[in-house]
């Protein structure tokens, strides 16, 4: 008669005991820190804005502050118009300096390729800066040790 383990030592076994529940753990802390980041994440500017740019001119239309904080301080959004080669085109970039007013004429970093792409130079098109991407750094941080703990745990079961 062949002997079966229960289904959560069966688990226990697959994914190598603490050290794949540990990764696991990392795995849900990451998928409950990521999708409130996410909205606010701008895949755009990470692939046309640090390439490829030439700056313009554009005039600060509103100044607010954001729900948003860094240790740097409160993050104030600034909607700006852009005087593209394609027409005026409306945008917002967002920094933790207050150091514009409305009516200020700003410099605009844009896109060559696409001038829809465009941010107050320094600034960022994302609340959170660039760096927000970074909370996707548990999830695969903690996917990477589950495979491995998974190929460890899987090599235990084979004589």
């Amino acid at each position: 008669m062949k002997r079966q383990l229960p289904i959560f030592h069966q688990i226990s076994v697959f994914i190598n005991g603490r050290s794949g529940l540990l990764a696991l753990i990392l795995i849900i802390f990451g998928g409950i820190i990521f999708p409130s980041t996410i909205e606010d994440i701008d895949i755009d500017e990470l692939i046309y804005l640090y390439h490829n740019t030439e700056i313009g001119e554009g005039k600060i239309i509103r100044v607010y502050e954001t729900n948003k904080s860094s240790e740097e301080g409160n993050v104030f959004g600034y909607e700006y118009n852009f005087f593209s080669t394609t027409g005026n085109l409306k945008s917002i970039s967002y920094s933790t300096e207050g150091k514009f007013s409305i009516g200020d004429n700003v410099d605009i970093e844009y896109s060559i390729n696409r001038p829809e792409i465009n941010r107050i130079s320094g600034f960022s098109r994302t609340p959170g800066g660039v760096l927000s991407i970074l909370s996707l750094l548990p999830i695969i941080t903690g996917s990477i040790w589950l495979i491995f703990n998974v190929i460890k745990g899987l090599k235990k079961t084979k004589y």
